[in-house]
């Protein structure tokens, strides 16, 4: 099996050199391009903080200003999902009473996904 990483070089010293000078073209840059680099990443990251920032704010104050604040949000899932058992029961059995057929059955699931909507 070939070794991916040293492919191409006869030996791991070779490999070695190779990575050296490839190290030191990188240093080659002039520190005054490199400090203004920075400067101006700097200045980007400043500026994404301040807009995290505002946004934050408007999620607060979303949140303040929303129907629901104050109150803790509980789950009630296991309720919910009882209740539309419920309904769709008790909605069946009406309708195999009243013997409204086919269109009535095919009624039921979405006259209980309707008031299901409504109750949460």
């Amino acid at each position: 099996m070939v070794d991916v990483r040293t492919s191409g070089f006869d030996s791991p010293a070779q490999l070695r050199e190779y990575l050296a000078e490839v190290e030191e073209d990188g240093d080659m840059v002039e520190a005054p391009e490199r400090d203004a680099s920075r400067g101006h990443i700097h200045r980007e990251l400043a500026a994404l903080r301040k807009d995290v920032a505002a946004l934050r704010r408007q999620i607060d104050a979303m949140h303040r200003h929303s129907p629901r604040a104050g109150r803790p949000r509980e789950d009630h899932s296991w309720l919910r999902i009882a209740l539309t058992v419920a309904a769709t029961a008790l909605l069946g059995n009406l309708v195999q009473r009243l013997r409204l057929g086919t269109a009535g059955a095919a009624a039921v699931p979405m006259i209980v996904a309707k008031a299901d909507h409504r109750l949460w």
